[in-house]
């Protein structure tokens, strides 16, 4: 009887630290939180990026332009200044926000007030102009990361190269910005897509079309591994050590990459692995854009016929659950809204994106979820 007892017990227990678990985020639903219709005169919006606080960047149209970035943050959106078409791609927990121009090559920090082009210190001269820099992501601590024209020999006119490097760098209070570049890999340019709180950057080397997932960390280039196909990049780190992105399928056409989202376990320095996360209702390509923490991923699935995309849904991934539709996973007090993007998660489980309320033009939307985990998060401090 008292071996009856026991069995019970340590199934009873088994069940709550391992079952519970997995059914309550099987029935995490999400809530829809409209952050683009209080842009004044926009006609459509898009969310792009979120920080810890759940404060959401977000890029919205007005008289058919495109580009023009600004902040939501409890529910007062304050627009940055314009002057000229501009893309935001991330934000830190400070407010601190980092893009590029649309159709210029020049990556840009917002702060206080003010915008500061990313430059190499050499560039300051008149052949600033051929140079070339993006900014691709940040961290919440406010390091970013991207791309930049390689350093060129002394005295070359002009005082570049065509190849670009992946970067990590940092804005100093005097408005100076620290960058470490990373370097070329095989003799290919470099890029970084995403930055965890660590300063590991995941990103490709070489050309869309041939290209090759990269970690950088600890001043080292490791190399991710593949699935055979010519189109490869890491999108998004975080701090427990998994990287997301995608890797193409062998046997590509051209105008069209199959593939898989991918999550490599980076654990282990110079022995990464490589998950392939697979499709969604017959679609034939999937990619991964973020993960947090908790190992919960964001991003899309498409299915293509040739070049053409025949529909997109955005995607939620978790080690237990597999990919699932986030559309299906919305609170029913959310009914009307149809989510057609998403770009970002936070440490909370927030989601970030675009969606559509009853055939509505696209609006930038922050995904909350009802279930969420507790996760401690720093708190802003003076800078």
């Amino acid at each position: 009887m008292k071996r009856f007892v026991l069995k019970l017990t340590f199934g009873a227990l088994f069940f709550i630290l391992f079952c519970l678990p997995l059914a309550l985020q099987a029935q995490t639903r999400f809530l829809v939180v409209d952050v683009g219709s209080a842009v004044s005169g926009s006609t459509s919006s898009s969310g792009v990026a979120i920080n810890s606080l759940g404060n959401v960047v977000l890029s919205y149209d007005i008289s058919h332009q495109s580009g023009l970035p600004a902040v939501w943050q409890n529910g007062v959106v304050t627009n940055l200044p314009v002057d000229g078409n501009r893309y935001a791609t991330g934000i830190d927990r400070f407010g601190n926000v980092v893009g590029t121009f649309t159709g210029q090559s020049w990556g840009w920090v917002f702060r206080g007030g003010n915008y500061f082009i990313v430059p190499d210190q050499s560039w300051f001269s008149p052949n600033f102009f051929y140079a070339t820099s993006r900014v691709q992501g940040m961290n919440d601590d406010g390091r970013f990361t991207g791309t930049i024209s390689g350093l060129a020999p002394p005295g070359s006119y002009p005082a570049f190269t065509p190849a670009t490097e992946a970067y990590s760098a940092f804005q100093l209070p005097t408005g100076e910005i620290q960058l470490q570049r990373f370097g070329s890999y095989n003799g290919q340019s470099t890029s970084g897509w995403g930055i965890n709180e660590l300063g590991d950057v995941v990103g490709a080397a070489g050309p869309a079309t041939q290209s090759t997932p990269l970690l950088f960390r600890n001043g080292q280039i490791e190399e991710l591994p593949r699935n055979g196909g010519p189109l490869n990049r890491g999108e998004g780190i975080n701090n427990a050590g998994y990287a997301v992105g995608f890797v193409s399928s062998p046997g590509q056409t051209v105008g069209f990459y199959a593939g898989s989202g991918a999550v490599w376990d980076v654990r282990v320095p110079g022995s990464p692995q490589l998950t392939l996360v697979g499709q969604l209702q017959g679609s034939n390509q999937s990619w991964l854009y973020d993960i947090n923490d908790a190992g919960v991923a964001i991003g899309k699935a498409s299915l293509f016929n040739a070049s053409v995309s025949l529909w997109s849904k955005p995607v939620i991934w978790t080690a237990a659950a597999g990919i699932q539709d986030l559309n299906a996973l919305l609170d029913p007090a959310s009914a009307g809204w149809e989510i057609t993007d998403v770009r970002a998660i936070n440490a909370t489980g927030q989601i970030v994106g675009s969606a559509r309320f009853n055939g509505s033009l696209r609006r930038a939307v922050r995904l909350d979820p009802q279930q969420a985990p507790m996760i401690r998060t720093k708190q802003p401090s003076s800078r």
